[in-house]
């Protein structure tokens, strides 16, 4: 009959019979693994993270020893950091184990223990020793969980790193080291009540960073605050303030501002008491202003009406100075459109024409032909002209009109077409008188050379 092996420790049991001559061997090996089980300590060095579904195994082997059999392990990496959390399986699925089990892996890696292919599974936190228990349940059934679940002692002489849950009847000390230096966000604790079962508890819109002295509250209701305030406020304050505020206010301030203002940004609605001059003067209208007197401003007045951001004036105005319009109306409101003028009387202005202003003057040839190539013509305007231009009026607007066509003037006399910025052409009606003057010197000449032929 042959020898079988524990579940467990995989401690080899002699079969009656066996082991003939090698007896006190097989037995020797049986107590060093009773030895490595009870008090073994050992180290297990993992180079790859493995996943869940392949993990990295250590196996109980059978009459030999194995690291896992031992009492206490230590998980490492010297390899350096894994680069996530490490899963590593105990083999075979049906051993139950007890083991204390170290996770000192690089780079505060996570450790994930687990058994056969069961999916409950004991993740321990870097730096952390937990006591495991590997079910053995074999297959999916394996489980492996913390065996000390949560401690719920009577009394508690030590120092505790971690987390404590429960109830304490009665604290005679709590000794708080200071930490003034540290980069980090800590949350100020409270107990959430007066009398009755009580707690602590924070709150994640109030909290304090060591390092930089910052304390950040994102909202106080308050029926008074006596002291100072030294740093930025963000936010609204509604209430009364007493004392000095150094420091740039951004916002509206509604109310009465006694005491000296200094700055420029934001504005301020209510009565300052003793504010008499601007720390920097400015510059109204051309007018230099520092608050010590009053300024004057285009006002309603005589000839003068003021609505909104219109301004009507009744009287003649004068000016030296360059003035530029969007449109202009002498006698009717502007059309609205850039760059037009009308009027209801007439338009008196002359032209510069002195010889003296020109240059390379020559005669314009071929007049008359010129002209025989342009013809005037009668046509309505198109709906998109109509429209832009404020519609059909009778009077500076009409549907049915009379003139040249810009395209055919271009082709013989360039200088008087000029293309607008929307991309239509224009003409300049009153150079034309050029072309039709020497058209009439030619239809004249005709005339002359005709009569001097009938008198021969």
């Amino acid at each position: 009959m042959a020898s079988t092996y524990t579940d467990n420790l995989g401690i080899e049991k002699i079969a009656t019979g066996e082991k003939a001559g090698t007896w006190g061997d097989t037995t020797n090996t049986n107590f060093d693994l009773i030895d490595e089980a009870v008090d073994g300590a050992d180290t297990v060095d993992l180079g790859a993270t493995g996943t869940s579904g392949s993990p990295n195994t250590q196996t109980i082997l059978e009459g030999s020893s194995s690291k896992f059999r031992k009492r206490f392990i230590e998980v490492v990496s010297t390899s350096g950091d894994l680069g996530g959390t490490a899963f590593l399986k105990l083999a075979p699925d049906n051993a139950e184990k007890l083991v204390f089990i170290k996770n000192s892996l690089a780079g505060s890696q996570s450790l994930t223990l687990s058994q056969g292919t069961g999916s409950t599974t004991l993740t321990v936190a870097n730096g952390k020793t937990v006591l495991a228990k590997f079910g053995g349940e074999q297959g999916s059934n394996c489980t492996v969980v913390n065996a000390l679940g949560d401690l719920a002692p009577t009394a508690l002489t030590a120092n505790v790193t971690g987390n404590l849950t429960g109830t304490a009847d009665l604290a005679t000390s709590v000794t708080v080291s200071a930490n003034n230096t540290t980069n980090e966000t800590v949350y100020p604790t409270f107990v959430d009540g007066a009398t009755g079962s009580q707690g602590l508890e924070t709150d994640t819109d109030l909290y304090y960073n060591p390092s930089t002295n910052t304390l950040v509250v994102n909202a106080i209701t308050a029926t008074g605050m006596t002291g100072n305030v030294i740093g930025n406020v963000t936010g609204n304050l509604t209430g009364n303030v007493t004392g000095n505020v150094t420091g740039n206010l951004t916002g509206d301030v509604t109310g009465d501002v006694t005491g000296n203002v200094s700055g420029s940004a934001g504005s301020a609605t209510g009565n300052a008491a003793t504010a008499t001059a601007l720390q920097n003067a400015r510059t109204i209208n051309g007018v230099s202003f520092n608050g010590t007197g009053n300024i004057t401003t285009l006002t309603q007045g005589t000839g003068v009406s003021v609505s909104g951001t219109q301004v009507s004036i009744g009287q003649a105005v004068a000016t030296s100075s360059d003035v530029q319009f969007d449109s202009f109306g002498v006698g009717t409101p502007a059309s609205g459109t850039t760059g037009e003028i009308r009027a209801t009387n007439n338009i008196t202005a002359y032209y510069s024409s002195d010889e003296r202003l020109k240059e390379d003057i020559t005669y314009i040839e071929d007049a008359l032909e010129k002209v025989n190539t342009i013809s005037g013509v009668e046509f309505n305007w198109t709906q998109e002209y109509m429209e832009r231009y404020g519609g059909e009026d009778g009077f500076f607007i009409r549907k049915h009109d009379v003139g040249l066509i810009a395209q055919d003037v271009e082709k013989v006399l360039p200088e008087v077409v000029a293309e607008r910025d929307d991309g239509y052409k224009a003409l300049k009606y009153d150079r034309i008188v050029a072309l039709l003057v020497n058209s009439i010197h030619e239809l004249t000449k005709r005339v002359e050379e005709l009569e001097t032929r009938m008198e021969e």
